[in-house]
């Protein structure tokens, strides 16, 4: 088949045989399009043939997700001669599926029908009315339940036709370069990854398999834990269930809480019949029609919360087992990791008991009236949280995760389940417009410019081009801009707060009277020219490891998260070091200088004097500070850290040098030539920055001793000595490393991480001990 030709109502095909001998036209009138929503997950189109045996006729076709086709098709209502054989038909088409889907292909079945034309546009001779006037009163309908009804009413419509499965299709959708790769560095960063799709079971695990998300045989050693699809063997309830007391008296209530609603709409469709002028008699029977209809409505409604609440029990049984699986399964495979694929309709039972409680255990009680139109639940809240928790806790327990099958709605469902449940930063990555919704919600949303449209980069933070370009944005300027960017929140906490204090300090000595202490240049300077420009460089160019570095040892990722870097305890300790330096910077100079005695002129400092050393020692301090958390020392961090204190000085001497500068009672005229002509100033700064930052001094050189893993690492890299893992290793012995043991062949791999290291023997027993759990 070949569209040769597009015209608005008209579509031509151009067809070829087989042997390619014979080629012919095909033309259809485009009668109807029932588009593809990822709710319905299928599209619909209704075509007539203008010539051929079938002209005059109407031909549905149907292509969509295997389960919500099957749904459409006729099943029970085909007669007792074609049951055998279309039930043959179908069980090959599902087989061709799942050999599809074990080949990594994406699946779509097809089906279709033919009716006649009155089927669609209607009778004129009997007047009996066709789906053609109801879609089109449903398309220009207005109001808040405009879209649900149309939906509604495409789904009664494709129902309708009655349609056969015909066929499958099977297409490949080609991994893009360096996916593999990319998802193996991810895991090994420690980062939890799960997979939101819509892609049947099948296809979704073979796809995981080929990108080293899933191991190929964990499926045969049960180590994959599969929820397929509910709808198979619990998508309608049995005669006993139906003949139940439960059921029944659940109907009953809920027909009696609603009576005053049923009562209510019979009259409004009375009334609506009256004024079309009908007879007395049609109008009784369009409003009993409409109670009977919401009757009909309310049964059905419970009869969909009792199938929920059997599909609830079950999963609840199969979680409990799974669970129970877990510990065996880790002792018989020595902790390889497990994995876990379900079902969008396993997430759907998840999610309606977590969203849809109930207080009451008589399961009518959280059933809504029909007049708020909200959906209710069917367990208590005791259930309800136990379903959801056993989920989490099995998926905590697995590498990866599997979502099939899965609507956008779900897919940021699951985002919002691991924040509430983990507390942890999200990612969420896609290119389509299915992933928009859950792209929003995460708190990073990450688009990949490609060919399915651009919602998903226009909803994302960032945009790349590639998956694979995903582990330079995270293992590289995720780490590095991570360090950089708390230490940079928390050091500009610190600086104004030291400067702060020392102004309180002042003002129990000056009684509070409001003079202030410090010359408004200097002050108004100070976050311009004297602290600005070093923790710019820093939050710029910093870096404790190399890119490069990073890239190729992604297990390093870990180290710098979580409360290593940010907390509430960071923010209570750099409070305190900027009291404390505050306290040192404030009280040395005070009694160096003012309660002390008087310079050899005979003449006795003025708190201006007094308070301009207090201001050097506080700019030094804070500069100081940050040159002990700066681990690259280029050139434009030298030229910004001493610069930044010759312009502190230089700056002293230019506000000394003439009145004009004086602003507010302060005038530092001759100052700063007085105060660096004395040796009493110089050693007052180097007593009170040296105090200030001893801890920082004797941290330094403590971590020459004890270092922790990222300065080993770094160390490492820098003496060319192989790269390891210190979760692994004990590092007790890297003291028998020497350079020429660099030269050793690699030794083992870590497990899942594709890290090679090089092992001295030492070593290597060391990491074949902590890999078999045996203590040293």
């Amino acid at each position: 088949y070949e569209v040769y030709h597009r015209a608005e109502g008209t579509v031509a095909l151009k067809r070829t045989s087989g042997d390619q001998q014979k080629k012919w036209f095909e033309e259809f009138e485009d009668v109807c399009l029932i588009d593809f929503t990822s709710k319905r997950k299928r599209m619909t189109v209704i075509v007539s043939p203008k010539f051929g045996p079938e002209k005059g006729l109407l031909k549905i076709y149907c292509k969509g997700a295997d389960s919500y086709v099957k749904a459409l098709c006729r099943g029970a209502k085909v007669g007792a001669a074609e049951i055998e054989k279309l039930q043959k038909y179908n069980k090959t088409i599902f087989e061709n599926l799942e050999e599809f889907g074990g080949e990594s292909l994406r699946t779509l079945v097809v089906a279709s029908a033919t009716k006649p034309r009155s089927w669609w546009f209607g009778d004129e001779k009997t007047g009996e009315e066709g789906w053609k006037q109801k879609y089109d009163a449903a398309v220009i309908a207005k109001g808040p339940n405009a879209k649900q009804e149309l939906s509604k009413l495409e789904g009664e419509i494709e129902r309708d036709a009655e349609m056969d499965m015909i066929g499958a299709t099977a297409i490949e959708d080609k991994l893009q370069d360096g996916v593999p790769e990319a998802i193996k560095s991810l895991l090994d960063a420690s980062i939890k990854i799960w997979v939101l799709t819509g892609d049947n079971v099948a296809t979704a695990i073979n796809i995981g398999i080929s990108c080293n998300l899933l191991e190929a045989d964990m499926t045969k050693e049960g180590r994959l834990f599969v929820f397929d699809d509910f709808d198979k063997k619990h998508k309608d309830l049995t005669p006993a269930e139906t003949d139940s007391s439960e059921y029944k008296n659940a109907v009953r209530d809920l027909l009696e809480s609603n009576g005053a609603y049923y009562e209510r709409e019979r009259l409004k469709a009375e009334e609506k019949a009256r004024s079309e002028e009908r007879t007395e008699a049609e109008v009784r029977d369009a409003g009993q029609a409409k109670k009977m209809r919401l009757k009909e409505e309310t049964e059905n409604q419970v009869k969909r919360a009792f199938i929920m609440r059997k599909k609830a029990c079950v999963l609840d049984r199969q979680f409990d087992e799974a669970l129970s699986k877990v510990p065996a399964l880790r002792n018989k495979y020595q902790g390889q990791p497990l994995g876990l694929a379900m079902h969008g309709n396993v997430w759907k039972v998840v999610a309606h008991y977590k969203t849809q409680r109930a207080t009451n255990e008589v399961l009518t009680s959280s059933m809504p009236s029909l007049q708020d139109g909200k959906s209710g639940g069917g367990v208590t809240e005791e259930v309800d949280m136990s379903i959801e928790g056993k989920f989490y806790r099995l998926a905590k327990e697995c590498k990866s995760v599997l979502g099939c099958r899965l609507e956008p709605k779900e897919k940021a469902e699951i985002v919002k389940l691991m924040q509430r449940r983990e507390n942890v930063p999200t990612l969420a990555i896609g290119d389509g417009n299915n992933d928009t919704v859950m792209i929003k919600t995460a708190e990073i949303g990450v688009g990949i410019r490609g060919v399915e449209g651009t919602s998903a980069v226009s909803a994302s933070d960032y945009v790349i081009s590639q998956f694979r370009f995903l582990t330079r944005l995270l293992l590289v300027h995720g780490r590095l801009n991570n360090r950089r960017i708390c230490l940079l929140m928390y050091y500009i906490f610190y600086k104004t707060s030291l400067v702060v204090w020392t102004v309180l300090f002042f003002g129990f000595y000056s009684a509070f009277s409001g003079q202030f202490p410090y010359l408004d240049w200097m002050y108004q300077l100070h976050n311009i020219a004297f602290t600005a420009l070093p923790i710019i460089i820093y939050a710029i160019f910093d870096r404790d490891i190399d890119p490069h570095t990073l890239a190729a040892n992604p297990y390093v990722y870990p180290w710098s998260r979580g409360p290593i870097l940010y907390g509430p305890h960071k923010l209570i300790e750099w409070a305190f070091w900027a009291f404390l330096h505050a306290v040192i910077c404030f009280f040395i100079p005070w009694y160096a200088f003012e309660v002390t005695s008087p310079e050899k002129s005979g003449q006795s400092f003025g708190f201006q004097s007094t308070m301009l050393v207090v201001y050097c020692c506080v700019v030094i301090v804070t500069n100081q500070k940050l040159a002990f958390y700066a681990a690259h020392w280029n050139w434009a961090w030298h030229l910004v850290f001493w610069g930044s204190i010759s312009v502190l000085f230089v700056a002293i001497l230019v506000f000394s040098t003439s009145t004009i500068f004086a602003i507010g009672g302060i005038d530092y005229y001759f100052v700063g030539y007085r105060l660096f002509a004395m040796e009493r100033f110089w050693m007052t700064l180097v007593l009170s920055s040296g105090l200030a930052c001893m801890v920082d001094y004797t941290r330094a050189v403590m971590e020459h001793f004890f270092p922790d893993r990222t300065r080993v690492f770094v160390e490492a890299r820098h003496l060319g000595k192989p790269v390891f893992d210190p979760d692994h290793v004990n590092l007790d012995d890297i003291k028998n490393y020497s350079l020429k043991d660099s030269k050793t062949p690699p030794g083992l791999n870590r497990r899942y991480t594709g890290s090679n290291f090089s092992f001295t023997p030492n070593v290597r027993e060391a990491y074949q001990k902590k890999n078999n759990g045996i203590q040293n």
